[in-house]
């Protein structure tokens, strides 16, 4: 495996680790950041990875994510339900109150 294909495929473990950190399906996250779920299958098994783009835009999501539930640590913030979870980062990006490349 060539290394610009080893590093592309960081940032797609890098996204997998942080999803299960924060227990949020992939399929929940590509409802979230508006990606299909297909797109993120092949990026995770290394069929297909994530441009520089995509992967700069999902990792600020993620970032979003974390920062949201720092905020609201000790209680856990659930991220297995995008119809509820989306609204709130939109809110979040509309109020400045988060990563601007997540919004883009």
């Amino acid at each position: 495996m060539a290394l610009a294909t080893l590093a592309t495929l960081a940032v797609e473990r890098r996204i997998q680790a942080a999803l299960a950190e924060l227990d949020c399906p992939a399929s929940v996250f590509a409802a979230i950041s508006d990606v299909t779920g297909t797109k993120l299958t092949l990026a995770f098994n290394g069929s297909r990875p994530l441009t520089n783009e995509e992967g700069r835009r999902l990792e600020a999501v993620v970032n979003e994510m974390r920062e949201l539930a720092q905020e609201h640590a000790p209680v856990p913030v659930s991220f297995r339900n995008a119809s509820l979870i989306k609204p709130i980062l939109e809110e979040r990006r509309a109020a400045g109150k988060t990563t601007q490349e997540a919004a883009q």
